[in-house]
């Protein structure tokens, strides 16, 4: 059967228009997908494997957040002070004598007891105390040598230097041992000098509590003290009901289009963002805070500390949070380190914490937390308030004396003891005469800070003096009056 040539033709021109909508369907689809945010996505989430390339933005090294929460010094000679709100400057002072410690031929360690320790700390000391445990791999990431260390202890949180044995250094680990690291030769002559020229920087003289108030406990406390903080007031920057900051917060995280993020609000306001089957989520509460977690990727990665942090600190860079890491008003230094595995993965848990002028903000809301997991972010929490400028008022103190410690204890210990009873930390004493001696001999520390107080719509931050017990308890008085403001634990 022939076929014409009308037929042939017409057939022709049927491929060649199908062939043209064809290409015309591809070059439209491109346009279209050119200004959308589809490879921005996969760009994203192909990022939460490796953050090592994220951040734009200036990245903060692990340094500028590490800090001792007090440096404690004993001068030899029956004085005593500590720093606290410029702990982070003596720090830096006397943190490269370490570093050079390290270096020095023929480290070896040995442990100590507790009484070695108290009876070594006796002496002309300073002590560098931190409430968490920081791993000692970080050390190395500052020039320190690899000594063995890690076979006696993984991290330390009291790094300490004594006159009683000047050829050594000693670390107290999270898991309370005692260590004497010695050197087989060491001139510890600048490092002495160091310490005895503390005198000129301290304003507040210290003594251990069993000078003053008739007990076996040796932390020290200042007597009184000169230390003048104003009272902060502020409403958060974030505006409560915000669909548009919501929004804005997802596209930091998802790309600019949200076409293939499915969101979900509740009732109360709650907006959750999830993406591929909720595998990757994004929550924010009516107030701002928010959560991001990402499911752990199945990955044969172990990374040091120092890797782990600077990972967090790129993610936290590029998703805005250092922003008001700017040394003029809040600013966050790092607050605890966990470590775990998790299929042979390392995985870290970083927690940060608000501070006003060296001093701890304490409360529920100035809480920032990341997780990372071999290379990936999985987990990340903002729930910090940040001010904005115009909605900040810092209230000098008009010349109120402080509140004496000493009367804080003595006039507030049933309440004390009420609220560590409440806690588990106390027992009833069968002789309410020895309740007294049972709060004092409770306290591990003794710093100043602020208080949050929720005062809506604005928030207020009252200086107090902040009283640490075991298990991580902390109660808080006003620093000015010795009213009871509250109990964290």
């Amino acid at each position: 059967m022939s076929v014409s040539r009308a037929t042939i033709y017409k057939e022709r021109i049927k491929t060649v228009l199908l062939v043209v909508l064809f290409i015309t369907a591809v070059l439209l689809s491109y346009l279209y997908w050119r200004d959308s945010s589809f490879l921005e996505i996969k760009e994203t989430m192909d990022n939460r494997l490796s953050l090592t390339t994220l951040a734009s933005a200036t990245i903060p090294e692990p340094s500028e957040f590490i800090c001792p929460v007090s440096v404690d010094v004993n001068f030899g000679d029956g004085t005593f002070t500590s720093f606290h709100e410029n702990a982070k400057g003596v720090w830096d002072l006397l943190l490269p004598f370490y570093i050079d410690f390290t270096k020095s031929s023929g480290l070896s360690v040995e442990t100590l007891t507790d009484r070695q320790w108290d009876n070594i700390m006796s002496f002309q000391s300073a002590r560098c105390c931190f409430d968490y445990g920081l791993p000692v791999s970080y050390f190395r990431s500052l020039g320190a040598v690899n000594y063995g260390e890690s076979d006696y202890f993984s991290d330390l949180t009291v790094l300490a230097f004594s006159k009683a044995f000047d050829d050594s250094f000693f670390i107290r680990s999270a898991d309370g041992g005692c260590f004497r690291v010695r050197a087989s030769e060491y001139d510890s002559s600048n490092i002495l000098s160091a310490i005895e020229n503390l005198r000129s920087l301290s304003t507040d003289q210290y003594y251990p509590m069993n000078q003053f108030l008739g007990t076996d406990n040796t932390v020290i406390t200042p007597f009184s003290t000169s230390i003048d903080l104003p009272s902060l007031q502020f409403r958060p920057s974030v505006p409560d009901q915000d669909s548009d900051f919501n929004t804005n917060l997802a596209r930091n995280f998802f790309g600019q289009s949200l076409d293939f993020i499915r969101t979900v609000t509740d009732n109360n306001g709650t907006t959750i963002f999830m993406y591929n089957y909720g595998e990757t989520s994004l929550t924010v509460y009516p107030n701002g805070f928010f959560e991001y977690q990402d499911s752990p990727v199945s990955a044969d990665k172990s990374i040091s500390f120092t890797e782990a942090f600077r990972t967090a600190s790129a993610f936290i860079a590029d998703h805005g949070t250092w922003s008001a890491h700017d040394g003029k008003t809040i600013h966050f230094l790092l607050e605890g380190v966990d470590r775990d595995i998790y299929e042979r993965s390392s995985v870290y848990t970083l927690r940060f914490r608000s501070h006003y002028g060296g001093r701890k903000i304490y409360g529920s809301d100035n809480v920032l937390t990341i997780v990372v997991t071999g290379s990936q972010i999985t987990y990340y929490s903002r729930n910090l308030m940040i001010p904005a400028e115009e909605d900040f008022t810092v209230t000098p103190n008009t010349g109120t004396p402080n509140y004496p410690f000493v009367d804080v204890v003595s006039q507030g210990y049933k309440t004390i003891a009420g609220e560590l009873m409440a806690c588990g930390a106390l027992e009833p004493p069968e002789d309410p005469g020895v309740l007294f001696d049972a709060v004092l001999e409770q306290i591990t520390g003794i710093d100043t800070g602020y208080f949050e107080m929720t005062e809506t719509p604005r928030k207020v931050c009252r200086p107090a003096w902040v009283l640490t017990f075991s298990d991580d308890i902390r109660i808080f008085y006003d620093l000015y009056t010795g009213e009871y403001l509250g109990t964290i634990s």
